[in-house]
């Protein structure tokens, strides 16, 4: 497909001779890569990807993957030292041995992170305010949350078209493998799920919203507060077994009216609004507002139109400097 000789890619690998514009070019699409990647100088080392919600990916499947995540690292990368981000991230090592553990160490972080007890309103900006890369990926595969390491640091991928709902969670047990530790060396997943359901909705919150005892729950009550807190009916169910509001002949019954319904598969959106990463879209456009990068650049960096750029870098570059916005994506 390429047509290059075996002397010429020798020729290559001993740094004797340079390819073409046209073999460039020819590479680049047997490669599916743009011709700016290719020039990249930021090189991204990612570690194997865990994926929560899968169906058998096939080897072919994870490196078509794989090979979309490092496109995407590359320009978090680049895009971080456009603005000259080298800080070392720094996060807590809760240690814990059982629920109880869990609970305490999410009560923990939510203080260190100064989010009180309400609702969390986006996870992924959470994430990002905390300096822990995430972006967004369309992809037609069957994953919610892809989790790796990129150079030493955690690096989420987060499936465009992936639930919200389910996203969030997701989203907060890869957390709790990043936060907590566990003698076993391995955290179990289900203390990492305890932990989800600890940081979304800690216990005073659940006992504020659903009482100390109860024994119904009722589907329009599970739906709105699906919409306040962003966190499932099967989550908010299991929350409230865990912590003995409900009986578990109660949690059993919603387990098969769930089932019933088919809410145990997708549940009713109940009007959530997918979480958007804005982090390299802020480094980016402060970058080219300063002028520290041409359009084409930011464009390649973003994945946007030249047009877009240009049409929007005017008032980017007419933004007040005095101080930078606060973030407001979560309640303090």
């Amino acid at each position: 497909m390429v047509r290059i000789s075996g002397v010429a890619v020798s020729k290559y690998e001993r740094d004797l001779d340079m390819p073409s514009s046209g073999v460039l070019m020819r590479l680049c699409q047997a490669l599916d890569l743009s011709l700016e990647r290719l020039f990249r100088s930021t090189a991204v080392v990612l570690s194997e990807p865990t994926y929560c919600k899968h169906l058998d990916l096939s080897l072919k499947d994870r490196k078509a993957i794989m090979a979309a995540v490092q496109g995407e690292a590359e320009r978090y990368s680049e895009a971080e030292e456009l603005v000259q981000h080298h800080e070392r991230l720094k996060l807590p090592a809760l240690s814990v041995t059982d629920a109880m553990d869990v609970e305490k160490a999410a009560e923990r972080l939510r203080a260190e992170w100064c989010i009180g007890l309400d609702a969390i309103s986006s996870m992924v900006a959470l994430l990002e305010d905390h300096d822990i890369q995430v972006v967004e990926l369309d992809s037609n595969y069957d994953f919610d949350v892809c989790a790796l390491d990129s150079d030493g640091r955690p690096f989420i991928v987060v499936r465009a078209e992936a639930p919200a709902d389910r996203v969030r969670f997701t989203l907060a047990h890869e957390l709790a493998h990043l936060v907590l530790t566990h003698p076993s060396g391995k955290l179990p997943e289900r203390l990492a799920n305890r932990f989800a359901g600890a940081f979304l909705v800690p216990g005073d919150t659940a006992f504020r919203e659903l009482g100390e005892h109860r024994d119904h729950l009722s589907a329009v009550e599970l739906q709105w507060l699906k919409t306040r807190y962003g966190f499932t009916m099967s989550a908010w169910i299991r929350r409230a077994g865990d912590l003995k509001i409900i009986s578990i002949a109660e949690k059993t019954r919603w387990a098969k009216k769930l089932n019933q319904l088919g809410w145990n598969v997708e549940e009713p959106s109940c009007g959530l609004s997918p979480e958007k990463p804005q982090r390299i879209e802020r480094m980016v456009v402060r970058a080219y507002a300063e002028g520290e990068v041409t359009g084409t650049r930011a464009a390649e960096l973003l994945g946007w139109s030249l047009e877009r750029i240009l049409a929007d870098g005017h008032s980017w570059r007419n933004m007040p400097r005095a101080a930078e916005p606060q973030n407001t994506s979560y309640h303090p």
